[in-house]
């Protein structure tokens, strides 16, 4: 008796283990997106912050209502290679909605580097959260986009 509920359990953790290694990029995300489309969230407030190496550091905030951005607005912090002023990059604000985060974590996913792509996803709504890329033999070349604010508007 004591054998076979050994053998049960092992095989449980095997086959849990097995299903985390089949685990792709590509099925997180479409698991993200069919998450994002069931919690029928349209109105929401939300903040991106965008990494460009040492190059420029920019944040994007909107609001969102039925899917569509009402309101935006933006600011940077210096990075280290702009010294102590930052210059404001010209936006395309639908370019920092979920749908688009979603967009941008397909055609990374899709491209040549992907391995050296991280993608993280909010466990409630499933939105990418953190979207970066570093590829170890090049320098300065590394990028992220990171929400570092949401709130669902009722």
């Amino acid at each position: 008796m004591k054998l076979s509920v050994r053998l049960l359990v092992s095989l449980f953790f095997l086959i849990l283990s097995l299903s985390a290694c089949t685990t792709t990029p590509k099925s997180q995300l479409t698991r993200g997106e069919k998450t994002w489309e069931v919690t029928g969230i349209n109105n929401y407030q939300i903040s991106v912050q965008v990494i460009q190496s040492i190059w420029h550091l920019q944040i994007y905030n909107l609001t969102v209502e039925n899917g569509l951005v009402i309101d935006s607005s933006t600011s940077c912090i210096p990075a280290p290679y702009e010294g102590r002023e930052c210059v404001l990059k010209t936006y395309d604000p639908d370019d920092f909605t979920i749908p688009a985060l979603f967009s941008l974590a397909e055609q990374q996913i899709k491209s040549k580097q992907s391995k050296w792509l991280k993608i993280e996803y909010d466990p409630d709504f499933g939105f990418p959260t953190m979207i970066t890329f570093n590829d170890p033999d090049i320098l300065d070349e590394d990028w992220s986009y990171q929400v570092i604010s949401f709130t669902k508007i009722d």
